[in-house]
């Protein structure tokens, strides 16, 4: 074995451990790389279910919002017919207030003799006949109720109305007083 031997020896050896030091180190690479696609793809995982969930939530945002929109326009509605229905009460007791006035200014005085009219109409009363009489006439029976809200302003304590209704009220509820 010469020198040259001996430097092949070493040459091929250091090419050697050059080639195992390269090897090991693509290996530790690899690894890393295996290691980085891995937490990659549970980070994937993770966010495909974070965006199922958002997606959920918002459908179920946008099922409750289309709700309380229908909700608003049901109240609307009602608001407006309740509206239309006290202005039409406010205005046939304005008109009623009216013909009373001219009534009373026609009329001659009544003697002193004449009988007081023998009894007013009672909003307790005239509540108690429309709850039991409300299913005879389903068509009436929400005039009616916006008739009894009206009427609570004038009525005393005990419930009497004063009698500068009682045109008002025979008429309203004409079906179910005597």
């Amino acid at each position: 074995m010469g020198v040259r031997d001996l430097r092949g020896r070493r040459n091929g050896g250091a090419d050697h451990d050059e080639r195992e030091a390269l090897e090991e180190l693509v290996g530790r690479l690899e690894a890393r790389l295996i290691a980085r696609e891995s937490g990659l793809a549970a980070r994937e995982r993770d966010l495909h279910a974070a965006i199922a969930e958002l997606r959920g939530a918002q459908a179920a945002s946008a099922r409750r919002e289309a709700a309380l929109a229908r909700r608003e326009r049901a109240l609307d509605a009602r608001v407006a017919m309740v509206t239309r229905r006290e202005l039409d009460l406010a205005r046939w007791a304005a008109d009623l207030e009216a013909r009373e006035r001219e009534a009373a200014q026609a009329a001659p005085e009544p003697e002193p003799s004449a009988a007081p009219r023998a009894e007013s109409y009672n909003l307790v009363t005239l509540e108690r006949l429309v709850e039991s009489r409300a299913a005879e006439f389903p068509d009436r029976a929400d005039e009616w109720a916006s008739y009894l809200y009206f009427l609570r302003e004038h009525a005393s304590a005990d419930g009497s109305l004063p009698e500068s209704l009682d045109g008002l009220i025979g008429e309203a509820f004409a079906e179910i007083v005597f």
